[in-house]
């Protein structure tokens, strides 16, 4: 059992449906966070599940507006070019919540309406062997 600190998990998936970027090996628990950043088509909606259990869901996003995760906030979408770095929800970085994860579960997300343009998601955190 090798023990493991970083990015656990990645996905670029862009079409309408589930995406799983990472789940936890046998024998491990991780405590992670979120990291993402899309570019929404017109009206889609991204939902982010851990464990089977929606934690948060977008309403229909503004085609072309990055969306991503802060210091402050699990869903952010703005045009480009106010994604700046002038202030901390202008920066993309894991979003503020940990989720503490068992063997077998996992970190999901739902594109759904219209694909997204990009996207890149990312499980962040450390994995223990227990």
């Amino acid at each position: 059992m090798v023990d493991r600190i970083g990015i656990l998990g990645q996905s670029i998936a862009t079409a309408i449906g589930a995406a799983i970027p990472y789940v936890v090996p046998s024998q491990h628990a991780a405590l992670v966070r979120i990291e993402y950043r899309g570019i929404a088509g017109a009206n889609s909606r991204l939902a982010v599940l851990v464990n089977d259990l929606e934690v948060f869901g977008s309403d229909a996003l503004v085609n072309n507006n990055v969306v991503f995760t802060s210091v402050n906030k699990m869903l952010n979408s703005l045009p480009l070019a106010q994604l700046d770095g002038t202030l901390q929800d202008r920066v993309v970085a894991p979003g503020p919540n940990e989720y503490y994860l068992s063997s077998g579960q996992n970190i999901r997300f739902v594109i759904s309406n219209t694909p997204f343009n990009a996207m890149i998601f990312r499980v962040v955190g450390t994995e223990v062997g227990v």
